[in-house]
């Protein structure tokens, strides 16, 4: 089974704003692919998205802050339970217990227009699910 799928409040807004806007049907095809997406979290094959850490690092050319890092400092600031659960994810999983992708796929809206849209999220391996922190969908549809 596939990871749960989370939005934060501005993701939200984009999908609300695409399936007010388009209706119901719009936002399928948006679904689905996240879905691969979580799929793809729980299988950790890393084949559909790439490490967002090094999309940003080759970005600004600086050097990499790896995957491990970004997780030990997320798992600073957890609490005592979280550590534990972090530390046994860790071990059964053999990767980052918080791992941040970022993934682009060519969508078909409305049976009509193709759109290549971007996803930026977090593998959270602790709480088995992938959070969506930013989505860009078609114009009109990303928000402000």
């Amino acid at each position: 089974m596939a990871y749960a799928i989370q939005y934060r409040e501005s993701a939200k807004r984009v999908l609300e704003t695409c399936r007010e806007t388009y209706g119901p049907g719009s936002i399928k095809p948006v679904e689905e692919w996240l879905k691969s997406l979580a799929l793809e979290a729980e299988e950790g094959t890393g084949k559909l998205s790439i490490d967002a850490g090094a999309l940003f690092e080759a970005i600004a050319n600086t050097p990499n802050p790896s995957a491990w890092k970004m997780a030990w400092l997320r798992w600073l600031d957890a609490s005592l339970v979280t550590k534990i659960e972090a530390v046994a994810a860790t071990v059964s999983k053999r990767r980052p217990p918080w791992e941040f992708r970022a993934a682009a796929e060519t969508l078909l809206f409305l049976d009509v227009f193709a759109w290549e849209a971007t996803v930026v999220y977090e593998i959270d391996q602790v709480k088995r699910r992938i959070i969506v922190t930013l989505l860009d969908l078609p114009p009109g549809l990303s928000g402000p």
